[in-house]
C-alpha cells in the first residue's frame, strides 16, 4: 500500500496547478485577443476572404465577401459551396473545380482575372487558391481571396501578385489543453500569412496613439523595421504639417467617420511619402481601446495628379491667351488699318507724316510681339522649312532678355554664315527658350552669365561618337552655357526622360528637356548635355545643314495690289469694316460691309451673282465664318472665300482648305496683306475659268 503524500507534497502540487491554471488562462485570453484582431483584420481586408473545409463547408469568410453578394457572414456559416451556389450567378463547375485542384495537387491557384457580375455590373477580380495545411502535413481544406483589379485591368499590364507561403509548425499533443494551444497557434499562423503577404502596411495603434503593431512590408515604403516603429507614438512618423489634420482625422474616426485620410510619412532617409490610410475604431467591452487600419503608398499618384493639375493650368493659360490674341489682333488689325489710310490722306511735308510713320511701325512691332507669343505657346505651328537659324535665334534671344532676372548676363555669338537648316521657326524658337530658361534658373540668386553660342561645325567620324544618334556631316552648332548649380551625376542621365523633374510643383512641370529632346530628334539632329555641380552646364544641339535658300518673307513691304470686282467683307467689329472697307475701295474695288453673318448670307441669297469674292472673320456670333463659307458655298459653290482669323484653335489653314476656301488670312492684315491676297485669289479663280 503506497504512502499517503506528506502536506507539503499536497502543497507543492496545488501551487503547480495554480500555476498551470494562471498560465492557461493567460493563454486563453491572448488566444481571444488574437482571434479577435484577426476576425477584424480580415473584415477590414479590401477583398474576399474565405476558408472552406476538404468538403466545400465555409468555415470564414470576412464581410466583404458576404456583403457583395448581398447577405450576411451567418448565411455562409456550415455551408457547402454547392448550398450558396445562387449567391454567386453561376461559377459552380468551376469553383468545385478549382477547389477540387487545390486539395489534390496541394498547390496554390492563381487565376489572373475573371469576370463577376455585382449588382448587374461587370467587375474583374484575381483568385488566389491555396490549401489549407496541417500539422501532420495534411491538407484539411482551402483558403482562397480574390482582390478588384477592374481599375489596373486597364491601366497595367501585371498586377500585385500576393505570395502566400502557409507553414504550420506545431507539435502534436492528444490533450484538450493541447488541441487548444493547436488551435491557437493555427490561427495566429493564418493571421500572420494575410499580414506578411500583403501590400497594404496593417497596423494598430493603442487610445493614447502608440503603435501596438504594424506589418513587416512597412519597411518596404518607409525604410523602418516594424519593431522600429513599434512602442512610438504614432504622430512621430507624420510629416509636422499633417499632424494637427491627422489629430482631427483620429476625433473623426471615433466618432464614426469612416472616410480614408491622405497624409504625409517622413521615410528613414527623410523623404516625405503620401499615404492613403482607412482605419476602424477598436472597443472592448464598450470602452475604446485604440484604432486598426490599413495604409498604402500613394506618391506617384500624388505626382502625377499634381503634374496633370499645373498641366490644366498652362492649358487654361493657353486658351487664355489665345482669346486675348484675338481682340488684341483685331485692335491691331484697326490701329494698322487706319494709319495706313491716314498715311494715303496726310502730305508727306505734313508734321504729322512722321508721326503716322512711327504709329504704323510701333503697331508692326506689336503685331510681331503677338506673333511670338503665340509660337512660344505652340499655338501657331508653322512645317518645316529651309531657314537661317541664326535669324531665329538672335530674335528669340531679344524676347528672352525681357522675360529672365536682369542681373543674368546673357552673352551671344552668332555666326551669320552657313546656318541653313531645314526646321519649324517654332519649334526651334521653344528649344532656344526652355534651355535658356532652364539656365536661369540654375542660377544662384538669378545672378550669373549665359552664354549662347551658334557656329557651323564639320564632324568627322572620331567627332561624331561624342554623340548617339548623327553621324559625320556637316551641322550648325547651337551651345547654352551657363555658370549655374549644375546637375548631379547621378541623375544627369534622367534629365531627357519625360516627367523627371527635380523642381517644386510651382517651378514647372519638369517636361522642357524631353520637350528639347523631341524637338531635335523631330529635325534629324541630336543633343548632349556636360555638367559638373557647382561649376554650370553646357548643352550642344547641332541640327544638320543643307544648301537650300530660306523662305522669303517681306509681307508687309509689298506693293498694294488692286482691282475692280465686287466684295462682299464681314466682320462683327464695325470699326474693322468700316476700315478695310475703306482700304478696299481705295483701291479700285466695289465694297460692300456686313457685321452679322445672317444679314451676308441673306444678300448672297437675294443675288447670289452679285459678288466676286467673300471675306469673312471667323470668330462671328451666332454663326461662324466657316459655317458662313459653308452655306455660300452650298447656295453658289464657284464663288472664292478668304477666312480671317486673329487666333483659333479651332481653324487652321489646312482645314480652311479642306471646306473648300481659297484663302486662310490671319490678323491683323496690313493694306498690302489684304489687296495682294484679294488679288492673288481672284487671278486663281480666272485663271482656272480661263482654262
Amino acid at each position: 500500500m503506497s504512502e499517503k503524500p506528506t502536506y507539503e507534497e499536497l502543497k507543492n502540487q496545488v501551487r503547480e496547478l495554480e500555476r498551470f491554471k494562471s498560465k492557461f488562462n493567460r493563454s486563453e485570453k491572448d488566444y481571444i485577443e488574437q482571434k479577435h484582431l484577426l476576425e477584424t483584420v480580415i473584415n477590414e481586408l479590401p477583398f474576399w476572404f474565405s476558408l472552406k473545409d476538404k468538403n466545400g463547408r465555409y468555415l470564414m469568410v470576412n464581410k466583404q465577401l458576404a456583403e457583395a453578394h448581398g447577405t450576411t457572414v451567418e448565411t455562409f456559416a456550415n455551408r457547402n459551396t454547392i448550398e450558396t451556389i445562387e449567391l454567386f450567378n453561376g461559377g459552380l463547375e468551376k469553383m468545385v473545380e478549382r477547389d477540387k485542384r487545390v486539395l489534390k495537387s496541394g498547390k496554390r491557384i492563381d487565376v489572373p482575372e475573371y469576370p463577376v457580375k455585382i449588382s448587374g455590373e461587370v467587375r474583374w477580380r484575381r483568385l488566389v487558391k491555396v490549401p489549407w495545411i496541417g500539422n501532420n502535413k495534411e491538407i484539411l481544406g482551402v483558403i482562397s481571396w480574390s482582390e478588384d483589379i477592374t481599375d489596373l485591368k486597364n491601366a497595367m499590364d501585371e498586377v500585385i501578385r500576393y505570395r502566400e507561403h502557409l507553414e504550420e509548425l506545431v507539435d502534436r499533443r492528444t490533450a484538450k489543453l493541447d488541441k487548444e494551444i493547436i488551435h491557437r497557434k493555427k490561427i495566429e499562423q493564418r493571421y500572420r500569412q494575410l499580414v506578411e503577404n500583403i501590400n497594404d502596411v496593417i497596423y494598430s495603434v493603442d487610445e493614447n496613439g502608440i503603435v501596438a503593431f504594424i506589418s513587416p512590408v512597412v519597411k518596404n515604403i518607409m525604410g523602418y523595421d516594424s519593431t522600429e516603429i513599434i512602442g512610438k507614438s504614432f504622430l512621430e512618423f507624420v510629416h509636422e504639417d499633417d499632424r494637427e489634420y491627422l489629430e482631427q482625422r483620429y476625433i473623426k474616426v471615433i466618432s464614426g467617420d469612416l472616410e480614408p485620410s491622405e497624409y504625409r510619412l517622413l521615410t528613414k532617409s527623410g523623404e516625405n511619402i503620401w499615404i492613403r490610410s482607412s482605419s476602424r475604431p477598436v472597443y472592448e467591452e464598450n470602452r475604446f481601446v485604440g484604432l486598426r487600419g490599413v495604409f498604402s503608398d500613394i506618391s506617384e499618384s500624388k505626382k502625377i495628379e499634381e503634374r496633370l493639375r499645373q498641366s490644366q493650368k498652362m492649358e487654361s493659360i493657353g486658351i487664355l491667351a489665345g482669346g486675348i490674341a484675338h481682340e488684341f489682333n483685331n485692335m491691331l488689325a484697326i490701329i494698322i488699318g487706319n494709319t495706313e489710310l491716314a498715311i494715303d490722306d496726310i502730305p508727306e511735308w505734313s508734321p504729322a507724316a512722321d508721326s503716322i510713320q512711327e504709329i504704323r511701325t510701333a503697331s508692326l512691332r506689336a503685331k510681331d510681339v503677338v506673333r511670338k507669343l503665340l509660337s512660344v505657346a505652340r499655338k501657331t505651328p508653322e512645317s518645316r522649312k529651309p531657314i537661317q537659324i541664326h535669324t531665329i535665334v538672335n530674335e528669340s534671344l531679344g524676347f528672352l532678355r525681357k522675360t529672365i532676372p536682369a542681373n543674368i548676363d546673357i552673352r551671344s555669338n552668332l555666326t551669320r554664315t552657313n546656318t541653313m537648316i531645314l526646321g519649324d521657326p517654332t519649334e526651334i524658337n521653344q528649344v532656344l527658350m526652355n534651355l535658356c530658361a532652364n539656365s536661369a534658373q540654375a542660377m544662384v540668386d538669378g545672378n550669373g552669365v549665359l552664354e549662347v553660342t551658334l557656329e557651323s561645325k564639320t564632324l568627322n567620324s572620331r567627332s561624331s561618337s561624342r554623340f548617339k544618334d548623327i553621324g559625320p556631316g556637316d551641322y550648325v552648332r547651337l551651345t547654352i552655357s551657363d555658370d549655374g548649380i549644375g546637375i548631379p551625376p547621378d541623375i544627369l542621365d534622367r534629365v531627357l526622360d519625360p516627367y523627371f523633374t527635380t523642381k517644386d510643383v510651382d517651378k514647372g512641370l519638369g517636361m522642357g528637356l524631353a520637350v528639347v529632346h523631341g524637338i531635335v530628334k523631330k529635325h534629324d539632329g541630336d543633343i548632349k548635355i556636360d555638367s559638373e555641380v557647382g561649376k554650370g552646364t553646357k548643352v550642344e544641339v547641332l541640327f544638320p545643314l543643307i544648301d537650300e535658300q530660306p523662305v522669303s518673307g517681306g509681307e508687309d513691304t509689298e506693293r498694294p495690289s488692286t482691282g475692280t470686282e465686287r466684295i462682299l467683307f464681314v466682320d462683327d467689329e464695325a470699326s474693322l469694316v468700316k476700315m478695310y472697307t475703306q482700304t478696299l475701295t481705295r483701291s479700285g474695288y466695289d465694297v460692300v460691309g456686313k457685321t452679322s453673318s445672317q444679314m451676308a448670307l441673306k444678300l448672297i441669297e437675294e443675288a447670289p451673282e452679285r459678288f466676286d469674292l467673300v471675306i469673312t472673320d471667323m470668330a462671328m456670333p451666332n454663326m461662324t465664318g466657316a459655317e458662313l463659307a459653308k452655306q455660300i458655298i452650298r447656295i453658289r459653290p464657284d464663288i472664292p472665300i478668304i477666312l480671317c482669323t486673329g487666333h483659333s484653335n479651332r481653324m487652321d489653314e489646312k482645314k480652311a482648305m479642306e471646306l473648300g476656301i481659297k484663302a486662310f488670312a490671319m490678323k491683323p492684315l496690313g493694306k498690302a496683306d489684304l489687296t495682294n491676297t484679294v488679288r492673288e485669289v481672284l487671278d486663281e479663280v480666272k485663271g482656272s475659268t480661263q482654262a
